[in-house]
């Protein structure tokens, strides 16, 4: 077994179901029963992460007009030194001092502004320091993005509760069967993902997930995937508004003209000067949900 005798903060969004893994997951990884393995694109996109750091910390600064100190100091930790926590930096915003968490995504599903893994994790940094705030910060698509964010007492509090509970798992003081849902229930993003009985599977559930995971692992698809793009790109240069019949194919290559999004984080700075307090969460429409089917491969 492992020994992990705290809890990263990284990983408080897991256990509280709005993180990439699932709690059940996230307690094998830390109790080192299981490993866990990060695809070639996920590690490629933490190295960048790391490289463009410190470049994205000073684009910060020259941005928001702040100075920020005391980046990557040290490991500290929070919760009566139960969660481990590296800090980004610290700078003085608003006459406030303040924790800053730097980002570097090119996600396109979630800007990491909304994200409630990182809303927890800023929230830990607030527990560990005492600070009022934290600014979550750094690049979305190749774009500055940020967000201010405040302490949160009641739901540290709750935070306290879960990170006590897993800590005494990890110290073996807690049997992890007992996690406490009705305290995260609530925050969690998708349901706790349950084992299928093996009787419960027909042969038609096996062939069919057998053979999505020989789709998904073919290197041809990949190497077709990646001539896709490569013509339709040469195609999108050498044609404008055109098309070429072919033996049983019409082959268009035409623009399509849409409006353009609205600009959330030009809206942000704009109510920010001209309309402070104004809350943009209540214009949000209501959340919704889907199915969703992943491939994971394990490491042979």
């Amino acid at each position: 077994m492992k020994e992990r005798f705290e809890l990263a903060a990284s990983s408080l969004g897991a256990y509280f179901g709005v993180g990439f893994n699932t709690p059940e997951e996230q307690f094998d990884y830390d109790l080192g029963l299981k490993e866990n393995v990060f695809d070639e694109d996920s590690l490629d996109r933490m190295e960048l992460g790391k490289i463009l750091e410190d470049a994205a910390l000073n684009y910060a600064e020259y941005k928001l007009k702040i100075v920020i100190t005391n980046r990557n100091v040290e490991v500290v930790t929070g919760f009566d030194g139960k969660v481990r926590m590296k800090i980004d930096g610290e700078c003085i915003f608003n006459g406030e001092p303040t924790i800053v968490e730097n980002k570097v995504s090119n996600s396109a599903s979630k800007r990491f502004t909304e994200d409630l893994g990182y809303y927890l994790q800023c929230q830990a940094y607030m527990e560990q320091s005492g600070y009022k705030q934290t600014l979550l910060l750094g690049l979305y698509q190749g774009k500055f993005i940020w967000k201010l964010i405040h302490r949160d007492e009641p739901t540290i509090a709750v935070m306290r509760q879960v990170v006590d509970f897993v800590w005494g798992v990890l110290n073996g003081l807690e049997d992890r069967n007992d996690f406490p849902y009705d305290l995260t229930d609530k925050w969690a993003e998708r349901t706790p993902l349950e084992p299928v009985a093996d009787e419960e599977l027909t042969d038609d559930d096996r062939d069919f997930i057998e053979e999505l995971a020989g789709i998904k692992s073919d290197p041809m698809r990949k190497a077709m995937d990646d001539r896709e793009k490569e013509i339709t790109d040469y195609l999108k240069k050498r044609f404008k508004n055109q098309k070429v019949e072919g033996d049983g194919y019409t082959c268009s290559i035409s623009t399509v003209e849409r409006a353009g999004d609205l600009d959330k984080d030009a809206l942000k700075d704009y109510l920010a000067i001209h309309l402070p307090g104004v809350d943009l969460e209540q214009f949000k429409k209501p959340a919704s949900s889907y199915n969703k089917v992943d491939i994971r491969f394990k490491k042979k």
